[in-house]
């Protein structure tokens, strides 16, 4: 009888540390610090014309996405056979890089329509927003970047015209400040609400 007493104790005491050490993992994972590394908000832009493609048009629309993300905290890190992607990693608390890049993506997709209905180049514009931490040091950072960038414009190509679709966790990540609706399972950004 003792010895399955202290059985069932050790048994017991192993399953409530095994219950906090995930429980203590989840939240780590949920609350980015700067411990952990850079948070990282990446933004990408897939764009498609349809039709009649005029020679040039991406490189006269870059210039025009440049000077909107000129005026933010972010930075165009690539821009390339219709994609454009914009990252912020100047901030370590994740929801505040995440508002610049939400608030960015709808100016730029506001911008892409602008521009398709002035030049009438009918044109798909589709929206991804992802946000994760990335190590600093290490072969991890790598791997993460990658990652991340993957998931970004995994989410630009699948997003239907006129539309941003956010990862579930820069969903989670960016606050009450926007607009966000459940498309099956895919957050998407609708608006900044008014103040």
């Amino acid at each position: 009888m003792v010895v399955a007493t202290a059985a069932t104790s050790v048994f017991w005491s192993w399953k409530n540390k095994e219950r906090l050490r995930f429980e203590s993992e989840a939240l780590q994972k949920a609350t980015p610090s700067a411990r952990d590394g850079l948070v990282v908000s990446a933004l990408a832009i897939d764009l498609k014309p349809s039709g009649h493609e005029p020679a040039g048009w991406f490189s006269d629309l870059i210039p025009m996405l440049d000077e909107i993300v000129a005026k933010t905290n972010l930075r165009r890190v690539g821009a390339f056979q219709g994609t454009y992607m914009v990252v912020g990693t100047d901030e370590r608390v994740a929801s505040n890089a995440l508002r610049s890049v939400a608030q960015t993506a709808l100016d730029l997709r506001d911008r892409v329509m602008l521009y398709s209905a002035m030049r009438e180049v009918p044109m798909a514009c589709g929206c991804g927003i992802h946000a994760d931490i990335v190590p600093t040091i290490g072969l991890g950072s790598t791997v993460a970047l990658s990652q991340l960038w993957s998931e970004t414009l995994s989410l630009a190509d699948r997003a239907s015209d006129g539309r941003v679709d956010l990862s579930k966790q820069s969903a989670e990540w960016l606050g009450n400040e926007f607009d966000i609706a459940m498309l099956g399972e895919r957050p998407v950004l609708q608006a900044r609400k008014a103040a």
